[in-house]
């Protein structure tokens, strides 16, 4: 949102400069992540590698975090052997930030002396949000105020009180104006009972589940399905009494990793203990033996078709209508696409609603 409805439709250097100790820290966490896991699933193939983890495991990955050419060296040298590889193909076994595989791609950059992040980067990070953070934007004549909360449990209590009488998102229709507030709170389990009771009055609600993470298990519950427990939400949401005439739009993000992911990791698992998805049927060509992209595309539109039937088909209200998006979160252009469309959809339901148009 705010590379593409900022004030300076981005970042300013200094604003970017100031993420520059988030991207080391966000990469040394996960290099060591993978490497403390690499111990038991796949070690490093190069002996003086292996011997160079516990030094590495010492290396500040708070704000005073030191890195330089040397340590990006390392890491490459890391994340370039066999075994660090083998361990993170089985990543879904643990939690690690797939931006990673970016992050390394783009190290001699990063580890330079004069690095300052670059839009890209900057997306792809992960900041903990503490407090409420406001931002404003005016897009097209429309006013939006954004607020982001913390979702973690020492964070809640400094903001959940503040949203007791929200209606989520209110639109105030006028001739050339319109104002919209949106609130971003906190999926967890242990969250929902707090907020959901809050937004009985929701024009819409953007629901957004990441599509990638089939055969990834919850931070929470390893025995959860992230997936699984994406539509069981997406369920309680959109049958909720208190949503009974709210339209929901559905964001299935990531679908540029999806696509990577899927062209190795079946999609199905037919393993008595650890299965997944066995109703979903194909014939043809499964990961990772495609002879020719076109028979990855069938198989992909075919998986992508079941995944949003999981979710659409929980809808019990025939009136209610879903509105679908596949996105790219990192794909600024592709989210301003499906931003614009959905605010045409919210436009034309309050407009309808106020008796202006026809329903």
């Amino acid at each position: 949102m705010k590379i593409l409805y900022g004030a300076h439709h981005g970042y300013t250097k200094e604003e970017r400069e100031r993420f520059t100790t988030v991207v080391y820290v966000n990469i040394i966490i996960n290099v060591k992540t993978v490497l403390e896991h690499s111990r038991t699933m796949s070690p490093l193939s190069d002996p003086a590698l292996r011997n160079k983890i516990d030094d590495f495991l010492q290396i500040s990955d708070t704000k005073d975090v030191k890195f330089d050419k040397a340590t990006g060296d390392l890491i490459l040298q890391f994340w370039n052997d066999p075994g660090f590889q083998e361990t993170w193909m089985r990543r879904s076994e643990f939690q690690v930030q797939d931006a990673l595989a970016y992050f390394c791609s783009e190290m001699d950059r990063i580890s330079a002396p004069d690095y300052v992040p670059n839009p890209q980067d900057i997306l792809r990070i992960r900041v903990r949000t503490t407090g409420i953070v406001e931002e404003s934007y005016t897009i097209d004549g429309v006013n939006f105020v954004m607020f982001d909360v913390g979702g973690q449990r020492n964070e809640r209590k400094k903001w959940i009180h503040a949203f007791d009488k929200v209606t989520a998102i209110i639109f105030v229709a006028a001739i050339n104006d319109v104002n919209f507030v949106m609130f971003d709170v906190g999926g967890q389990r242990n969250e929902r009972k707090k907020w959901i009771h809050a937004f009985d009055k929701v024009t819409a609600i953007i629901f957004v589940a990441a599509i990638n993470e089939y055969d990834q298990v919850l931070f929470e519950d390893s025995s959860m399905n992230r997936m699984d427990e994406a539509v069981i939400l997406f369920d309680e949401i959109c049958n909720s009494p208190f949503f009974e005439k709210t339209s929901m739009i559905l964001f299935l993000n990531k679908k540029d990793l999806f696509r990577e992911k899927l062209k190795v990791v079946p999609f199905r698992v037919d393993d008595p203990q650890h299965g997944r998805f066995q109703d979903f049927e194909y014939k043809g060509p499964l990961p990772p033996n495609f002879p020719d992209n076109a028979s990855f595309e069938r198989y992909y539109e075919s998986v992508r078709d079941y995944i949003l039937k999981l979710f659409v088909n929980r809808n019990k209200n025939k009136k209610k209508e879903i509105y679908q998006h596949i996105t790219c979160a990192t794909d600024t252009q592709n989210v301003e696409v499906v931003f614009n469309a959905c605010k045409d959809i919210i436009l034309r339901i309050n407009l309808a609603r106020s008796g202006f148009v026809p329903t």
